[in-house]
Formats: structure tokens, sequence, C-alpha cells
């Protein structure tokens, strides 16, 4: 009886494997079309409040600033009839947020993004990526 509880144990945990990995693949795979684009910001300490301008049009470059600040910068979403949805990863993911996801884009739209450094974050460099998720 035991052999048999350990046989259906095992069929189980392999069918819930199989279940997890093609959940997985399945949200991976949601886009017809990914771009990628870095963000980075430099946090500095100091006596003074620290503000660094930054217009690369390359990468999300928030600049330089002191801890409890916040930056601001948009971007141009297109094309038009595309369905967008934004996904931020990395170290200062969860530092950003963006005014609107999961839209679509009847016409090229402007985007924000909103750092804003938490209190009490170390002095270095720190970066992420926006990943943009478009589906037809």
């Amino acid at each position: 009886m035991n052999f048999n509880f350990y046989k259906v144990a095992g069929i189980v945990l392999v069918v819930v494997v199989v279940i997890v990995i093609f959940g997985f693949s399945k949200i991976n795979n949601e886009c017809s079309e990914k771009e990628s684009m870095p963000m980075s910001i430099v946090v500095d300490e100091g006596a003074r409040m620290v503000v660094g301008f930054n217009t690369d049009k390359d990468h999300l470059n928030f600049g330089k600033v002191s801890s409890e600040s916040s930056v601001k910068r948009s971007i141009i979403v297109g094309p038009p009839g595309a369905k967008v949805k934004i996904l931020l990863k990395g170290e200062m993911a969860d530092w950003v947020s963006v005014s609107e996801n999961n839209f679509d884009v009847s016409e090229s739209k402007e985007i924000a993004f909103l750092t804003t450094v938490p209190s009490g974050v170390m002095a270095g460099n720190y970066t992420g990526e926006a990943i943009f998720c478009f589906n037809d």
C-alpha cells in the first residue's frame, strides 16, 4: 500500500511540475514583440540635496539624486494599434511607478516613469530594466 501511495504522489508531482513550467512559458511568451530599455540612477549622499540631469534618449537615465528624492522621465510609446504592458525589473524596479500600464495605443502616447528613492538608500549606482510587451 505504501508503494502505491508513493507512485500516485510521484505522478501528481510530475503533473504539477509540468503545469507550472507550461504556465511560466505562457507568461513569458504572451508578447508578440518585446523591447527593453535600461534604467539607471545614481544616489549620492551629502549635506545638500543632489539633483543631476541626464537627457539620454537610449535609456531611462534618472541622473544623480539624494535619497528621498523623486525624478520623472517620460517617453513616447507607439505604434498606434498596439496593446502595451510595461514590466519593470532590477534593483531599482520597486522605486519606479508608471503613469499608465496595460493600455491600448490609439495614437502615440506619452508615458511617465516616476522614480522615488527610498529613505536610507546607500550611495551608489542602481540599475533596472523597463520591458515593453507589445501585442497586436
